[in-house]
């Protein structure tokens, strides 16, 4: 990581994320796992749900004059998507919501944090099989003056958004570095 540190996450993000590494065997900044067709680990008896996490670290944006953001995603399947085991693959969902990072039309160079990880949320929900899903966009600080801005930004900081039937992400702790 070039000598940057990264804050912790939450113990229990910590340990969902390790696990799905685990079972993954992945690597790259992009982790995750999806249910392979044929899988029938999942019960789709009444009551019963599934969530699958993902984060995808180190993505560049030109927004608010540039700057490198942390995504943390967490999913609920719908009871449709468990009956059948209709998985969607994450790694098609984490190239959609890179794609927000550039400025468009509807979300233009300057929007929120806030925003954008609504934004992203409303696009999960409506393209998978989904009955919640949530997203932290956390922001690394910057710690020199971008054009057109009157301060820098030493701080980490985050924006979460969560729609449906999902518990939040918990933020992920702070970090006493800054630059």
């Amino acid at each position: 990581m070039g000598g940057r540190r990264v804050p912790p996450l939450s113990t229990a993000l910590t340990l969902a994320v390790a696990a799905l590494l685990i079972l993954a065997g992945c690597s790259g900044t992009t982790t995750g796992t999806s249910a392979m067709p044929g899988d029938t680990t999942a019960s789709a008896s009444p009551g019963a749900s599934q969530d699958f996490y993902f984060q995808d670290l180190g993505e560049r944006t030109e927004r608010q004059g540039g700057t490198t953001l942390d995504i943390f995603v967490g999913l609920r399947y719908n009871a449709d998507a468990l009956a059948r085991q209709d998985y969607p693959d994450y790694r098609v969902l984490a190239r959609r919501l890179a794609g927000l990072l550039a400025p468009s039309a509807e979300l233009p160079e300057n929007v929120t944090w806030e925003r954008l990880s609504q934004a992203m949320v409303e696009d999960l929900m409506a393209t998978a099989p989904l009955s919640g899903a949530t997203v932290a966009v956390r922001v690394h600080p910057t710690c020199t003056r971008k054009p057109g801005d009157s301060a820098s930004r030493p701080n980490w900081r985050a924006a979460v958004f969560t729609a449906g039937d999902i518990p939040a992400l918990t933020y992920p702790e702070m970090s006493t570095e800054l630059c």
